[in-house]
């Protein structure tokens, strides 16, 4: 019951911000709707991330974080290369936008790439084939 009425609360405090400080230059009934579908979408998220399993958000928050970082490394690079600045402004966006994207979704597809018993396997260390051979 408490959760509801958090949620509620949470739903009239966005609205009442989108009323008073409408967004967008917009007049105050249509900030009050705003606020009131971005609190909804909100909520529908807090309750979809709810039923998922931690190892998921986990992997997911670590792909976007690495896809952020990619996308930032990879825009800072075109932005060099790059002659104009609206195309400069425009590559920037675009890798800060799909990388991170991307991280998410290998994030939530691949989770199991994150478990402890795949990330030792990196640092195993290999067999060497004919290991027992000498080539003297």
């Amino acid at each position: 019951m408490g959760i509801f009425i958090f949620r509620f609360f949470i739903i009239v405090l966005i609205t009442l911000t989108g009323y008073f400080f409408p967004p967008f230059h917009l007049a105050p009934y249509f900030g009050a709707a705003t606020g009131f579908l971005l609190s909804i979408v909100i909520v529908y998220l807090e309750i979809r991330i709810r039923k998922s399993q931690f190892k998921v958000i986990w992997s997911s928050t670590i792909g976007t974080l690495a896809g952020v970082l990619l996308g930032w490394a990879l825009g800072s690079i075109y932005q060099t290369i790059a002659s104009d600045n609206s195309t400069t402004t425009f590559i920037r966006i675009f890798f800060l936008l799909i990388m991170p994207y991307i991280g998410f979704l290998v994030g939530t597809r691949k989770f199991e790439w994150l478990e402890p018993p795949h990330l030792f396997h990196f640092f195993k260390e290999k067999n060497v084939k004919n290991a027992g051979h000498s080539y003297k």
